[in-house]
């Protein structure tokens, strides 16, 4: 007597199929969600932070920004050996300008290194496309970031004016490297992680993470 395949495998009910289905849609859409809204802890052990000039740069500047951008996070920092000549064509034409997009992947070929964040600073003016000027750029998440100077320096040329300089930079240099770890803008106004488009919203924010933001880190 021969069997039917209807006996040797039981047709499930059309009900239990499209509730499995909705089943697993649910399931990955909330794993999703899950990383989405509340993103995986950052490691900062074996994390280093690497400085590079674009372009000609003050390197006592440079220096005394990787030291308290280093101090902020609680990592090592290292300044680069060489400059990073600015390319010719990432300038735009007829501006003075040069694309943050481009000075990024001038910074992104040169390969940091196992945990080593690079932060390029330029004291050219940069922009992006649709915006005329932007205090930095950086991959979210990834390895590279690069800031301008350009756009913080004060009017006056005088030691207050010196020293205000760097405290900006300090912010810039936290905030684009806050990028790439992953981090996003914070709606926090006093965080570091906070947007702001003038020289004077950055005086108005700190030069560390707000809590939510450090909560971020594992150190």
């Amino acid at each position: 007597m021969r069997l039917s395949a209807g006996l040797l495998r039981p047709r499930l009910p059309p009900s239990w199929v499209l509730w499995g289905v909705l089943g697993l849609f649910a399931f990955i859409t909330a794993h999703r969600a899950y990383w989405l809204f509340w993103p995986r802890p950052v490691s900062l052990r074996a994390v280093t932070l690497e400085f590079v000039p674009v372009g000609r740069l003050d390197g006592g500047l440079l220096r005394d920004i990787a030291e308290r951008t280093a101090l902020v996070y609680g990592v090592a920092y290292r300044m680069a050996t060489n400059a990073t000549a600015l390319p010719e064509g990432a300038l735009e034409a007829g501006t003075g300008k040069y694309r943050a997009d481009a000075l990024l992947r001038e910074l992104k070929p040169q390969r940091p290194g196992q945990g080593v964040h690079r932060l390029g600073t330029t004291d050219a003016d940069v922009s992006i496309e649709d915006w005329n000027f932007v205090f930095g750029l950086a991959e979210m998440p990834g390895s590279t970031a690069v800031m301008s100077l350009a756009k913080l320096r004060p009017k006056q040329h005088t030691p207050e004016a010196e020293s205000l300089l760097r405290d900006r930079a300090v912010k810039i240099a936290v905030h684009e490297l806050g990028h790439t770890f992953g981090l996003r803008h914070c709606p926090n106004e006093r965080c570091v992680m906070s947007y702001t488009e003038t020289a004077g919203g950055v005086d108005g924010t700190d030069e560390t993470f707000c809590s939510k933001c450090a909560a971020r880190f594992r150190r």
